[in-house]
């Protein structure tokens, strides 16, 4: 087990789309509090790993929190400040299905009215391309991010160096205060009954949701609210789409279904998903993901101050 003495960091981290947002959302009302608007979570808890020019300042006497999507083999520096993490895995399907609502927000920058019919084209084209790189919608390596086996594994791998929680997105749905729980003795932090309880209505996906909704009828730069994605919001595209589980494979023709289960059906297993083949009704092991490993005392916690450079764009 790696030790690191003093002030470090503690990543949030997962593939995109997994619930990293929730579980930011869950650490910023539980640990830190006060919390009024999206853009409050992403001054306490930043992402990282978005642009080779980003310039982030620690403090020197606190320990922060970041969110990445990035493996921790990755060349970024900041990992050798790493005191642990918290990594949330959810099944690659419904990865799939939020990773395409995502992207609709980028295609409605473009398209005014796309139809129904383009919307399934472009989908179909994205599933293949999402099995056929194991996960990476956008082909290729995927980056700092991989693709969705790798990233699994590569931090699956480091919990073996660092304390840590790994917790499944669908357990988070189905016993939200028992995963709230298990993080808060990953953290070594003592957190009243009534906080959990608030922190997870705050946190759920009615609440995230009205806060979109009014931070986009405000206009409110933060999280939710974004001006480049300006048409999109005008069309009801949405970044809190459904958050639900087994949402996806309905889409999937029988060559697709037989290339998901055979492209991500060993890690699911090893992961403790199961998935029945013809209807794609998903039953979960318990815990599979190895044993909590908590960091010695529950951090000092500050926040680290993130500056990315402005890239001018031309108008849609």
């Amino acid at each position: 087990m790696t030790e690191r003495k003093g002030p470090g960091i503690i990543w949030v981290t997962s593939y995109p789309k997994s619930g990293n947002t929730w579980m930011r959302f869950l650490l910023a009302h539980l640990l830190i509090g006060n919390i009024k608007s999206s853009a409050d979570v992403n001054r306490y808890i930043p992402g990282v790993g978005g642009s080779p020019n980003e310039r982030i300042k620690l403090p020197a006497d606190k320990s922060v929190m970041l969110k990445t999507h990035w493996t921790i083999t990755c060349s970024n520096p900041l990992f050798n400040e790493t005191l642990g993490f918290v990594y949330v895995v959810r099944n690659p399907l419904d990865i799939m299905m939020s990773f395409f609502n995502f992207n609709l927000l980028r295609f409605m920058r473009s398209e005014k009215n796309p139809t129904e019919k383009q919307i399934a084209a472009i989908r179909s084209e994205y599933i293949d391309t999402f099995i056929g790189h194991r996960g990476n919608p956008l082909g290729g390596s995927g980056g700092g991010h991989t693709n969705w086996i790798e990233n699994v594994r590569l931090w699956h791998s480091a919990s073996e160096r660092y304390p840590s929680v790994m917790v499944r997105y669908e357990d988070m749905l189905n016993d939200t205060r028992k995963e709230v729980q298990r993080v808060l003795q990953f953290f070594n932090h003592e957190v009243s009954d009534q906080k959990i309880r608030q922190a997870i209505h705050k946190s759920s996906f009615n609440s995230m949701k009205k806060q979109e909704e009014n931070e986009v009828k405000k206009k409110q730069q933060g999280f939710f609210y974004k001006k480049k994605y300006e048409k999109a919001h005008q069309h009801g595209i949405r970044f809190m789409n459904k958050g639900a589980s087994g949402q996806g494979f309905q889409y999937l023709s029988e060559g697709q279904r037989l290339g998901f289960l055979e492209a991500f059906g060993p890690t699911l297993e090893k992961l403790g998903y199961h998935i029945d083949p013809d209807s794609g009704e998903l039953q979960l092991d318990a815990h599979p993901l190895g044993e909590i490993t908590p960091l010695d005392e529950a951090p000092d916690l500050g926040y680290a101050q993130v500056q990315r450079p402005v890239m001018s764009r031309k108008p849609d």
